[in-house]
């Protein structure tokens, strides 16, 4: 499967509207296990539905966890200043694309890459903010 498609395929996993990405977007094997890096400002008691939701909804189509799929995530628990460094962690983990929530977590994240696709969740203004805007589409592995 191509990364672009992957990442389409996440985004519409994780929101059903629009999704902004930052980074040009290569081919991603499709024997490859997909390294998925989740980065919150929030804490992991806040955001335990939604990763699960999100998981689930992977699982949906066809993503299993240690199979064909491996998530990394990392909490900042309220403080903006973890961010920088919870991002170079997720970088170091090699993840294929990083999945935040809003215009803190994104710029942390874009730091300290220019190549790995970022997709964000939520975020109120993102033209404005000067990102791309794509409309997912839902695939299977």
């Amino acid at each position: 499967m191509r990364r672009r498609e992957f990442i389409s395929f996440l985004s519409g996993a994780a929101v059903a509207g629009p999704i902004v990405m930052s980074a040009p977007v290569v081919a991603l094997t499709a024997s490859k296990i997909a390294r998925v890096g989740l980065l919150t400002l929030s804490s992991p008691d806040q955001m335990v539905g939604r990763i699960a939701a999100f998981r689930e909804g992977m699982s949906e189509l066809g993503y299993q966890e240690d199979q064909n799929i491996v998530y990394e995530i990392r909490f900042a628990e309220g403080r903006i200043d973890r961010l920088a460094a919870l991002a170079i962690e997720l970088l170091q983990a090699n993840v294929d694309v990083i999945v935040t929530s809003g215009y803190p977590a994104i710029r942390a994240v874009q730091k300290d890459t220019k190549t790995l696709p970022i997709v964000v969740a939520i975020m109120s203004d993102p033209v404005g903010e000067g990102f791309a805007v794509i409309r997912p589409a839902i695939l299977t592995p």
